[in-house]
């Protein structure tokens, strides 16, 4: 016997448990955004609302009384299988989440969904029929291609942006084989594009640019990349093409723009641009790759603009691209675009009672376009070419004027503790150190707030330097820590002479205590001794619980890593407070 709705006695009914007003009172459902589909007791359709009846393609009147099977024709969204139990036998007391799928309509169009089924239960705990609850992921979807669109694309020229055309260097290094077809980058800088934005204005320059773009479009081949790699920037990957090939291309492209008129108004205007080339080699990095790229682009520049040049022999010199870091890093400084971000040390043993939450402090560089750059594609030019001391200066100055709370100004203990790490040409730098006490008497500080994290190798390599410095600096209430401990041939040697705070065990043995004894036995020592000896130990790179656990079974005092939390942008002194992250409570 069929159970319609109307013979239900007036009242309220239970959804899948949950009190709602009774069915037979549909206006509420007729408002209801998802679609909705009431069915009674033999599977049979009672109810559709509006949404339903747009989602499937029947109407109410047609589709009463009719197997929901029929009328509902679910398909899971990747294998395309059809979705049974959607009869009432096949319904469990409580909800089930079919989840996405494809609907098709009377008319066989399919539209995406989110699904769901709950039983209808009367009184006396009786199952009287289901609804089905189904969402139309239409608009989602397109909103979530638009937003994937515009994080993969520059908004003026619709071209990839400078982070998918890198994507694209990857996934080439990715699935490169040996002996496979050559690849070569052309990096394309327009000359003097300062002159279109301030002689006729931006919008005219917005307009060169997408003109630039519809001629470099037409010129390339359907399996080549463009992309607009910053504002005058542009990046071109071919695919299968040698370095001779690309040279030809890019003389091509110099001409076609030198002589590609830019009307504007009542005047027209003739531009060019500067391009370098390199070939793409196997053993090669993305990063390296570009950056070869962009010295090329540059010398063209130094050679008089409008013309290409060629990266030598296509290879990637390690040399040119720190030079090429030097003079980013250096605007970096004058134009003050570092950045500071933070990751918690977390305190792993019994002892954290009342202590003050600690941060290591990490500096990175953004580009003009405010792209976040990370330490290991600069630090090791800013150390060969002397400019860490102009970087850590920097840093010490931002966080004593902008992020510590110095003495007099919080209780005690600090509300945080902070970890700098310093460079050693820092240590032998006087202007550095003389920069620093003047920086530390004009903001006295509560003992234990700032702490100064030193790798070993640079302690090894300055040791008269380094004690000297500690020494003074533990006058004024600083701490410090050896970075990378256990890397070094003696290190356990120069302890008694250098007062110490702590040790950050080097990552690459913590990384493998799990499956390497050997490391576990460094790790082990390392922690013995820091006992022994009143020194608190920190293990670097920990990913997992599993990690975590061993090390607090060694004895470990504290833990940084991403388990924890991965490194986040520091604003102010507000970027701490409410941070909590402990081995039990992941709240960073």
């Amino acid at each position: 016997m069929t159970t319609k709705t109307t013979r239900r006695p007036p009242g309220d009914i239970r959804l899948s448990g949950v009190t709602r007003p009774h069915l037979g009172s549909r206006a509420a459902l007729q408002a209801v955004s998802d679609g909705v589909v009431v069915v009674n007791s033999d599977g049979r359709v009672e109810f559709l609302n509006p949404a339903a009846e747009a989602l499937s393609g029947w109407v109410l009147e047609e589709a009463t009384d009719q197997p929901v099977d029929s009328i509902v024709t679910l398909r899971e969204e990747v294998s395309g299988h059809r979705v049974s139990g959607l009869g009432l036998t096949q319904v469990a007391n409580d909800a089930r989440d079919i989840g996405r799928c494809t609907i098709t309509t009377r008319a066989g169009d399919r539209k995406s969904i989110d699904a769901n089924v709950s039983p209808v239960v009367d009184f006396d705990g009786t199952i009287t029929g289901k609804v089905l609850v189904l969402k139309d992921r239409s608009e989602q979807l397109g909103l979530e291609a638009r937003l994937d669109h515009q994080s993969t694309h520059d908004a003026l020229t619709g071209l990839l942006n400078r982070t998918a055309f890198e994507q694209e260097l990857f996934e080439l290094f990715s699935s490169r084989v040996p002996n496979s077809d050559e690849q070569a980058l052309l990096y394309l800088d327009i000359d003097q594009f300062k002159v279109i934005n301030d002689t006729c204005g931006h919008t005219a320059g917005d307009h060169y640019l997408m003109q630039l773009t519809q001629l470099l479009n037409q010129r390339i081949r359907t399996s080549d990349v463009l992309a607009r790699l910053g504002g005058d920037e542009f990046g071109i990957l071919l695919r299968g093409c040698d370095q001779a090939q690309a040279k030809e291309l890019a003389e091509e492209l110099c001409q076609s723009i030198a002589s590609m008129p830019f009307k504007w108004r009542d005047s027209t205007y003739l531009h060019t641009v500067s391009i370098g080339v390199t070939s793409i080699n196997p053993d090669d990095d993305k990063t390296a790759v570009l950056s070869a790229a962009d010295v090329a682009c540059f010398t063209a520049k130094d050679n008089g603009r409008n013309r290409v040049h060629v990266y030598h022999d296509g290879k990637v010199s390690s040399r040119h691209v720190e030079m090429q870091w030097v003079a980013r890093i250096s605007r970096a400084l004058d134009e003050d675009r570092l950045v500071i971000y933070s990751q918690p040390i977390v305190n792993i043993g019994e002892n954290s009672v009342n202590e003050a939450p600690h941060y290591e402090l990490l500096v990175r560089l953004t580009d003009r376009f405010g792209q976040v750059i990370l330490p290991k594609y600069f630090i090791c030019a800013a150390e060969r070419y002397n400019l860490m001391p102009r970087v850590d200066s920097w840093m010490v100055t931002y966080v004593l004027e902008n992020l510590i709370w110095r003495a007099g100004l919080a209780d005690a203990p600090p509300r945080y503790k902070l970890s700098l790490n310093l460079s050693g040409t820092s240590l032998s730098d006087e202007g550095f150190m003389s920069n620093l006490e003047s920086l530390l008497e004009a903001n006295p500080l509560d003992p234990g707030t700032l702490c100064f994290e030193i790798t070993e190798t640079a302690t090894i390599s300055n040791m008269g330097h380094v004690a000297d410095f500690m020494h003074r600096m533990k006058e004024r209430g600083c701490e410090f820590s050896l970075d990378d401990f256990g890397s070094g041939l003696s290190s356990f040697a120069y302890l008694k002479e250098l007062p110490v705070d702590i040790l950050k065990i080097d990552g690459d043995f913590v990384a493998d205590i799990l499956t390497s004894a050997s490391d576990a036995a460094v790790v082990d020592a390392i922690a013995r001794v820091g006992k022994a000896m009143g020194i608190r130990t920190v293990a670097e790179r920990v990913e997992s619980k599993e990690l975590m656990d061993a090390l607090v079974t060694i004895g470990v005092d504290y833990a940084q890593g991403f388990y924890f939390a991965k490194p986040r942008l520091v604003r102010n002194r507000s970027s701490f407070n409410g941070v909590k992250v402990n081995r039990h409570s992941l709240l960073a």
